[in-house]
């Protein structure tokens, strides 16, 4: 027995290694089969379909904002086992683990191999990580050719006399590999690159500089589509510069916005910074790189941002992030092997327990709102019948087509696809659908007015289902039992009476003679450029941000009616939020009532004021004529996972 206990101790950090690895296989590997696609992979997949390299670069690559690196090995897969997730992503779920050890490698080499292990438990059970190890993208491939490059380098500055041929051959590669991978990732060997110039032995800087020189030659075919795509700008314009707090969401988003997480990360915080400027040299030195090579990148991508083009997201950070880590949590002391054991089981048990129960991250990440609508859509039309059961998608075209041959070969159904279509497209569809149920799924796209043009010609809701980035519905023409209350709020000015939140209709203005609904409508003409205005404290009428708030009226055009705007906004003491649209966006026909419509997705907006109001009007800017009658404003329950992967639910 004493000889057993004595082994353990000998070997602790091997079986903590191996523990760790095993665990970073399961979380990756966990119903493998089951992992879905998401929407950049399928972007990534569709340009694929080349019969050459040549074609695949000039067509799928130089359009993108990335290199041709991942491409070509998607191109590969595709090409040897065709459009399967489970081939596709195995190459990446392989990544995630190698990764999780050549950083602890790196981590034992620089500092200690208790904090060598803390840090590689964090990077095995983190859901950034387990994340980008199941998407065929080029972040966790960088993470590994990264930490790969690193871990070569290391061994060139440090120990330059054992296998200096080997040791820079491979860290030549794991550069070259970095740059055809990511900017970032070539951002990263770059700042690595031009470390060493500081840490490489005398003797050994001719060799050094000619590694560096031979990174640079097998980076030139590439140099072409790189300032290509430089001059285009990327492809990220969609995304929001980046405020002041970016680094603090990136810091709890690490930490699952778990308290519990966040609280064992501070403990081990505290006892690293004890010791934040140690005596060895060595780990003194590394300790200043490893903030540089984290804070580097990031400030690159905050500044570029903010000045040029949007490009910083949580993911290009990822490849930098060992090296935050490192910053962390590198400096706690060598303790004894019970202590790493209990360190390695707290982190597990609140790693992987706020990964599953907190975050809900299989339950989420597996139900994709580019497959689950399709699915559902296939059991609605099964149990209604098909000739009772219109559906309706705002997918991407691609997942669709995928997914509906993938998963409804016995049950086909007829779908149509509105994504991209106008408002006027919608509505005139809309009107010609006479089934008893319409089945409708979409991601979190622009098209935000879908559900209240919906909702006009199916007024009852019997389904809502929520995916992290998308929804599934089913409504119906006729009322149930099973009719899901749709708003919380509703307040509708029909001009008949003085109500809560609305401006008083000015008298000489209300008219008999045409009215939708009432006694009353309100004209507009050219000497009004207002009309009755919508305003309350929005904190007032809801308190969750992901909540969507509905406008619609009703216009009858006159003489002519060219246009005007239905306008929502949102001000404290300045305005956060303006959006309007236009009347003649929708159809309108002359001589009847025409619904026009606008929603606000609340959590598409960021409100910085303590007291802000959500003010709704017109704004007859063409001075035209016409009427206007039920005017409403409705909120509804929003989506609260829309945003999970990067936001606490």
């Amino acid at each position: 027995m004493k000889d057993f206990v004595g082994f353990i101790k000998k070997n602790a950090d091997r079986f903590l290694l191996f523990f760790i690895l095993c665990i970073a296989v399961f979380l990756r590997t966990y119903r493998i089969w089951d992992i879905p696609f998401t929407y950049d992979e399928f972007s990534a997949i569709s340009r694929t379909n080349f019969n050459n390299i040549s074609d695949l670069i000039e067509y799928g690559v130089k359009i993108d904002a990335h290199p041709v690196g991942i491409q070509i090995l998607l191109y590969g897969l595709v090409k040897i086992f065709g459009i399967s997730e489970f081939w596709i992503k195995l190459p990446f779920i392989l990544f995630g683990v190698l990764s999780v050890y050549f950083i602890y490698r790196i981590a034992a080499e620089w500092f200690n191999k208790t904090s060598a292990l803390v840090i590689a438990a964090m990077v095995a059970f983190m859901q950034y990580t387990i994340t980008y190890s199941q998407i065929a993208r080029p972040y966790i491939s960088g993470l590994f050719f990264t930490s790969l490059m690193v871990w070569f380098w290391t061994k060139v500055v440090l120990n330059p006399d054992k296998k200096i041929y080997g040791n820079l051959a491979g860290y030549i590669i794991a550069s070259a590999l970095c740059a055809y991978n990511h900017h970032f990732s070539l951002l990263q060997a770059a700042i690595t690159g031009f470390t060493g110039l500081f840490f490489i032995r005398k003797q050994y800087l001719k060799h050094y500089i000619i590694a560096g020189i031979l990174i640079f030659a097998c980076y030139i075919p590439h140099l072409k589509i790189f300032f290509y795509q430089l001059k285009i700008g990327g492809v990220e314009e969609w995304l929001g510069k980046p405020g002041a707090g970016f680094i603090f969401d990136y810091f709890f988003y690490l930490f699952h916005f778990s308290y519990y997480f966040l609280a064992v990360a501070v403990i081990l915080i505290i006892i690293s910074f004890r010791n934040f400027f140690p005596a060895d040299k060595k780990k003194k030195l590394f300790t200043l790189v490893s903030i540089a090579w984290f804070v580097i990148p990031y400030l690159t991508g905050f500044f570029y941002s903010v000045y040029v083009n949007s490009v910083l997201q949580f993911s290009v950070l990822i490849f930098s992030f060992p090296f935050l880590l490192f910053v962390l949590f590198g400096n706690i002391p060598e303790v004894r092997p019970l202590k790493k054991i209990l360190i390695i089981a707290l982190i597990f048990i609140v790693g992987c327990g706020t990964l599953i129960f907190e975050r809900k991250y299989y339950n989420y990440f597996y139900n994709s709102p580019l497959r689950e609508p399709i699915i559902e859509a296939a059991k609605t039309v099964d149990s209604t019948g098909r000739s009772n059961c219109a559906v309706l998608f705002s997918l991407p075209e691609y997942s669709t087509n995928y997914y509906y041959n993938k998963y409804t070969f016995h049950k086909k159904f007829s779908y149509i696809n509105i994504l991209g279509y106008t408002k006027i497209h919608i509505d005139s569809l809309l009107r010609n659908i006479n089934t008893p149920f319409l089945a409708y799924g979409e991601t979190g796209n622009k098209q935000i007015e879908n559900f209240a043009l919906i909702s006009y010609y199916y007024p009852y809701l019997l389904k809502k289902t929520d995916y992290s980035g998308g929804n599934f519905y089913l409504f119906s023409r006729s009322a149930s039992n099973r009719d899901i209350k749709k708003y919380f709020f509703t307040s509708q000015n029909g001009f008949e009476s003085n109500i809560k939140f609305w401006t008083e209709p000015v008298k000489k203005f209300l008219d008999d003679s045409v009215k939708f609904h009432g006694a009353y409508s309100y004209v507009f003409d050219s000497l009004s450029e207002w009309g009755p205005a919508f305003t309350a404290p929005l904190y007032d009428l809801t308190n969750h941000k992901n909540n969507v708030v509905d406008i619609s009226l009703f216009c009858y055009p006159l003489n002519g009616f060219t246009n005007a705007l239905l306008v929502s906004e949102i001000a404290s003491d300045t305005t956060e939020y303006w959006n309007a649209n236009k009347f003649n966006q929708f159809s309108l026909y002359p001589g009847r009532w025409n619904r026009i419509v606008l929603s606000i997705k609340l959590s598409d907006i960021k409100i910085k004021g303590h007291n802000p109001k959500l003010k709704i009007f017109v704004w007859n800017n063409d001075k035209c004529n016409f009427l206007i009658d039920d005017f409403d404003v409705k909120i509804r329950e929003g989506n609260k996972s829309i945003y999970w992967t990067v936001r606490k639910v």
